[in-house]
């Protein structure tokens, strides 16, 4: 009997663990072949003894760790703080539901029913993703019978596009993984990762009523923010949301996990191997590095380039676009362009008195010759503000927005960053202000920097999103109980009869 419970617990802890380290998985695979073929009633007590060592000094190599080198008591007050900032508005929003619905928690039907809505519009099958994470392995369920935990595959599957696919899909991926083998552990859970310019509750589906399961997403909402409509606007549908209905992450675009962006770390080797083509100092030459340019030797303009891309809510309006106009008319303070601007904008920039067209594109490191660049919304909150503020230079946000990211609530005005909007040209009259007061630009420019070097890289996001998933499942009563009948991803078997099942209930 000791035998048969020794090969049982011998090969579950297999099951569960090949898929974490392969070289560690080899060890335990010996340890196990070794228990089978000697472990049996007829051998002797010596042999046993020896069995039973080797077992479980293997088994103790491989256990995870209680706790990971990322996760330090350093890395965890930062965490502790942001999640104060940021992540508790979300939290408190779904518990105010909860208690309105007589304290009972979501459930995996919830999530159920959030996965049939979704499935029904064209947005939700092209950018958002139901993914899961069982026994710290990230996987993406399908209805195929097929799981997919391949991120390449994954990415090579995806609508519309492969490179949408890249940056909003495959880098959160990654990163995951890399949290996960540097020894942080997630919950096991399901979700619906939103990879949209826009937040998906009361859009998509009415996160208000509490039907419906949160969204991990990667722009949030803040209706407090939002100004006030023009007399002939309707009410859009977004409006109806109580507060953060989405939880907000992080997507890792300029953390060295997406092939389309600059990066503030080294990229992923999978990155790497995607984009390279064979030059060994491809991710070299797209690091985004720490001051490259002395704060004396900046130009004292507002810059920025980027696509025309317009808000989703009208009342926002194409800000990028009226400052590309109001470039023209104030070349001195502004210089705000981009691709695919309208043919009035060009008109105007012919009136310049360069007389010559400015260059549309510009790479991320030349934007450090600015002292002031301009943090502009598109068809949602912009993801490049993580980027500016490594590049040692002031960041000036757009105000007038309800859009935000997941560390917005921390950074401050008039301490890490300049805001404009009030008006249409309070953008011309920050910059005259920022240059009468060079001090306290540069003072606000190295707060902004040392905040983005002490928060906003990719070891303090990897535990805050590990963070955000934990709450994320506390919200749910019976999540833990689900994730315990989902087979093992590294057990094909196991987890084709678990697909079976999912196939009913979604």
């Amino acid at each position: 009997p000791l035998a048969t419970k020794i090969r049982k617990l011998s090969t579950r802890a297999l099951e569960i663990r090949i898929g974490t380290n392969k070289f560690k998985g080899v060890g335990l695979t010996g340890g196990v072949l070794l228990c089978n073929i000697i472990f049996v009633p007829e051998a002797p007590s010596t042999a046993m003894a020896a069995c039973i060592f080797l077992y479980f000094i293997t088994l103790f190599a491989i256990a995870p760790p209680s706790s990971s080198t990322l996760e330090t008591p350093e890395v965890l007050e930062k965490i502790r703080r942001l999640a104060a900032d940021n992540l508790q508005p979300t939290l408190n929003v779904w518990r105010e539901m909860q208690a309105r619905h007589g304290g009972k928690k979501l459930t995996m039907q919830h999530f159920l029913q959030t996965v049939r809505e979704m499935s029904k519009t064209n947005s939700g099958r092209q950018m958002a993703a139901f993914w899961g994470i069982k026994n710290n392995r990230l996987f993406r369920p399908r209805k195929d019978g097929e799981a997919r935990y391949d991120p390449i595959i994954m990415r090579n599957e995806n609508v519309p596009n492969k490179d949408s696919a890249e940056w909003s899909l495959l880098s959160l991926w990654l990163a995951l993984q890399e949290a996960m083998d540097r020894g942080v552990k997630f919950p096991d859970c399901l979700f619906l990762y939103n990879a949209l310019d826009q937040p998906m509750c009361n859009i998509f589906y009415p996160c208000h009523t509490y039907k419906f399961a949160p969204p991990i997403s990667v722009i949030g909402y803040n209706r407090s923010l939002l100004p006030e409509p023009q007399l002939s606007e309707k009410k859009p549908p977004i409006d109806r949301s109580p507060g953060h209905g989405d939880f907000v992450i992080s997507h890792f675009r300029f953390t060295g996990h997406s092939g389309k962006s600059p990066a503030i770390h080294p990229h992923h080797p999978t990155i790497v191997a995607l984009n390279s083509k064979g030059d060994p100092e491809w991710s070299q030459k797209r690091q985004i590095k720490q001051h490259p340019v002395p704060w004396d030797k900046k130009r004292p303009q507002l810059f920025f380039r980027g696509k025309a891309w317009c808000s989703h809510l009208r009342r926002l309006g194409c800000v990028r676009i009226k400052l590309a106009n109001l470039t023209a008319r104030h070349p001195d303070e502004l210089n705000i362009f981009g691709a695919n601007m309208p043919r009035s904008v060009f008109k105007q920039i012919g009136k310049l008195p360069s007389g010559q067209r400015p260059r549309l594109i510009v790479p991320m490191h030349e934007w450090a010759e600015y002292k002031y660049l301009a943090a502009l919304d598109g068809i949602g909150a912009s993801s490049r503000t993580i980027a500016l503020f490594h590049l040692g230079s002031l960041v000036v946000k757009q105000r007038r927005t309800p859009y935000t990211e997941w560390f917005y609530n921390s950074v401050k005005k008039g301490v890490h960053q300049e805001e404009f909007w009030h008006s249409d040209e309070d953008a011309v009259d920050v910059v005259h202000r920022l240059r009468a007061n060079d001090g306290y630009a540069r003072q606000l420019a190295e707060a902004g920097t040392a905040f983005a070097q002490d928060y906003l890289v990719k070891e303090v996001m990897m535990v805050y999103a590990k963070h955000l998933l934990e709450a994320y499942v506390s919200l749910f009563s019976d999540m833990d109980e689900y994730m315990e009948s989902v087979g093992d991803p590294g057990n094909s078997t196991r987890f084709r009869a678990q697909y079976n099942r999912w196939r009913t209930d979604w």
